[in-house]
């Protein structure tokens, strides 16, 4: 009963920090959301993690950061994680990124990242058409 109930709050938790309007959007949210949680160990970069919803699930040291990542140099991560962010980065900057992620993640460290695939393309532009997901969000994608 145990297991039952915290798999029901932690359902109930990631639902109150879920911030769209969107029905679906809100479910394809609160499942990356969910499904990261179990690979948040030790200090953990959130990159472009909106508001800190994560934070809480976070045992070590929680850095977010949305835009500039300037200063990515200054210390060392276990985690990192990077949630239907990637797409939104010009992929010469990508590169850039991962460079930095290379030298501040740890011996032993875990990115986890969610992104769509090329597949996804129409299938979330015909879902954004029907205003079933945020068209502006969908156009902002600069690759699959």
């Amino acid at each position: 009963m145990e297991g039952w109930f915290q798999g029901a709050l932690l359902h109930f938790k990631v639902q109150l920090m879920v911030n769209t309007r969107l029905p679906l959007e809100r479910h394809l949210q609160a499942s990356r959301l969910r499904k990261s949680i179990e690979y948040l160990r030790g200090d953990v970069l959130d990159f472009g993690g909106n508001e800190g919803e994560l934070a809480q699930f976070v045992s070590g040291d929680y850095t977010l950061i949305n835009y500039d990542h300037s200063n990515l140099l200054d210390k060392t991560y276990d985690t990192i994680i990077m949630l239907a962010v990637l797409e939104h980065i010009d992929v010469e900057e990508v590169c850039k990124i991962f460079n930095k992620f290379k030298r501040i993640l740890r011996p032993r460290g875990t990115i986890f990242l969610t992104t769509p695939s090329r597949m996804a393309k129409p299938v979330l532009e015909f879902l954004a058409a029907l205003g079933l997901l945020d068209g502006a969000n969908i156009e902002e994608h600069k690759h699959y």
